[in-house]
């Protein structure tokens, strides 16, 4: 069986995902990189993962996934992205 979960760098192309790296002009300590690292665990790459798949066959976004990780799932279905 192989493993379908979605890919770190894939993650990393996102615009939300660059978006929480950028560091806010006057608020040095206002930026999400912690956040960054959430969404590249294991368990986030696999939550949106499985999102992703109920929402290429049922075509509604589970309400188990909320967030960040919404954002990222958000622009994977913007792009059409399936998982094989």
């Amino acid at each position: 069986m192989t493993d379908r979960t979605i890919t770190p760098e894939t993650i990393q192309g996102t615009h939300t995902y660059i978006m929480l790296g950028e560091t806010v002009p006057g608020r040095p300590l206002l930026n999400n990189k912690m956040q960054q690292d959430f969404l590249l665990k294991r368990e986030a790459r696999q939550k949106i993962t499985h999102a992703l798949i109920v929402y290429n066959s049922t075509g509604s976004i589970p309400n188990t996934i909320s967030g960040h990780q919404l954002s990222v799932l958000k622009e994977f279905i913007e792009a059409g992205m399936q998982i094989v």
